[in-house]
């Protein structure tokens, strides 16, 4: 499913977005309500996270550009109905296919690693296969203990970014969105001071 915010419902994409990851969070047998779950449905990232829960699988990324667009309503196909209208047990029983892109990107940056990350951690050990797109490194090092990580590496060439869309294991070690300024043609010193401050605050841990 695709995401989007409903100005005629009323909705930020936040909203859309928490109501949907609470569905398939209920889908996989989570209590996230405070009642038992019987009922709703449910390159270019520097990071992948990919829970399988008991299952083999192959990797598979789909782009949201790929995904015809909705206002808000997710349509429920058969299969996902029977799912939602079992029992409890049956709810655990069924494997549950999950991946996120950029998850919780509505709102601030603590809240939505902090959230995201017990969000994510909930699907580990569940019947779940998750694969979490991601730019927030913090959570590569959150859930390195119930996620393998992989990434995908860049290059910059005459003011190209360049992908080899091949798996890479391990957390994204570079970098490419400053340095996409400069190669856009943007002016030198913005671009630099972007840079400074960045290095400052990876040094520091607090923003100058």
């Amino acid at each position: 499913m695709a995401l989007r915010d409903s100005l005629r419902d009323g909705e930020s994409y936040f909203i859309v977005e928490i109501k949907s990851l609470r569905r398939i969070l209920q889908a996989s047998g989570h209590n996230a309500s405070g009642y038992n779950a019987s009922g709703y449905n449910a390159s270019g990232y520097n990071d992948l996270e990919h829970n399988a829960s008991g299952h083999n699988a192959l990797e598979h990324i789909a782009s949201e550009h790929d995904i015809e667009q909705t206002s808000g309503n997710v349509p429920v196909s058969a299969s996902e109905q029977a799912v939602f209208t079992g029992s409890q047990q049956s709810l655990q029983q069924i494997p549950v296919l999950c991946c996120i892109d950029e998850v919780l990107r509505g709102t601030n940056t603590v809240e939505r690693i902090a959230a995201s990350a017990e969000i994510l951690r909930c699907f580990a050990g569940r019947n779940v296969l998750c694969f979490a797109a991601t730019h927030d490194l913090e959570l590569t090092s959150l859930l390195g203990d119930v996620f393998d990580n992989y990434h995908f590496s860049e290059e910059i060439e005459d003011g190209d970014v360049r992908f080899s869309y091949r798996l890479q294991s391990g957390p994204s070690t570079t970098c490419n969105a400053i340095a996409l300024l400069g190669a856009l043609g943007y002016d030198r010193t913005l671009v630099d001071s972007a840079r400074t401050r960045a290095d400052r605050f990876l040094a520091e841990g607090r923003w100058q």
